[in-house]
């Protein structure tokens, strides 16, 4: 009578399987919010890191441009820099040299991202293949504005298609085609800075050496 008292009055032992089982939920819920902490830090960390290393030109400075399409978002690459922030002419396809005050940033694919000095007209430059560039124009001329070719002071030939808010255009440097594209904000009005582009345009060249 005794034990079968004293087995009325303690409490169950708690069972050994459902402690085992939070513990192993708590710890892949751990490592699932690493994994996706991981994830969003090599898809955005090369854009982030960019951003950062963003420069104002100073009218003298020439900046690289790259071909660097195959960078991707591998793990590498996304604990290194992604991109070229140096932005050097080393090693470059082609060089730029905005006028002073233009902001320049790097881009993961190496090409830059360039905004104008009142921040309204954004331009970026980057290599192509030919058959990317051809359908680059071909879509800038959907809308019936006309595809002109000519060439610039600087010796290359540019095709380009101006519409309302956005610029589309090829450089031709010897085999190597740079392509450009441009936009206002809304705030602004293309007619305005066509003149910076052609200045911007007739920067680009071959870099030194």
């Amino acid at each position: 009578m005794m034990a079968d008292a004293q087995r009325h009055l303690d409490p169950p032992a708690p069972a050994r399987g459902k402690g085992t089982r939070f513990w192993a939920l708590l710890l892949l819920s751990m490592l699932l919010l690493v994994c996706s902490a991981l994830a969003v830090w090599v898809l955005l960390a090369p854009s982030v890191r960019a951003g950062l290393a963003g420069q104002e030109a100073d009218g003298l400075r020439a900046f690289g441009v790259n071909d660097d399409t195959d960078s991707g978002f591998d793990l590498g690459s996304a604990f290194r820099a992604g991109a070229d922030t140096d932005m050097s002419t080393l090693g470059a396809v082609a060089a730029v040299t905005p006028d002073s005050g233009w902001w320049i940033t790097p881009q993961v694919h190496g090409g830059l991202l360039l905004r104008s000095p009142d921040r309204v007209l954004i331009v970026e430059i980057g290599i192509a293949t030919a058959a990317d560039a051809g359908e680059a124009l071909e879509r800038a001329g959907a809308d019936g504005d006309p595809l002109r070719t000519e060439t610039l002071a600087n010796g290359a030939r540019v095709q380009h298609v101006t519409g309302d808010t956005e610029f589309t255009a090829v450089v031709e440097l010897g085999d190597t085609d740079l392509l450009v594209e441009a936009e206002v904000t809304p705030e602004g009005d293309l007619v305005d800075y066509r003149p910076a582009l052609g200045t911007l345009l007739e920067s680009v060249t071959r870099p030194a050496g």
